[in-house]
């Protein structure tokens, strides 16, 4: 499974629409869970989904997400 916590200014990001880096921890990595953090640098809403998206996660950890960003992950 693929985690990705949006990340602003070292810490968890309030809100995933302002992220500007995600953190991507993969658990079905042989030898142990496996960290990578990758820029967040779409703006768009929809580009911001593709790009989770394409990363391959499965779970969105943050404090806050926009309605708008929300629709459109659960449209999948």
């Amino acid at each position: 499974m693929k985690v990705a916590i949006p990340v602003w200014n070292g810490r968890v990001s309030p809100v995933f629409d302002t992220a500007s880096r995600l953190v991507l921890i993969d658990d079905g990595t042989p030898g142990g869970p496996e960290r990578m953090e990758v820029p967040l640098v779409e703006v768009r809403p929809a580009q911001r989904v593709s790009r989770l998206v394409s990363l391959g996660a499965e779970v969105l950890i943050c404090g806050a997400i926009s309605r708008p960003l929300v629709m459109m992950l659960e449209a999948g």
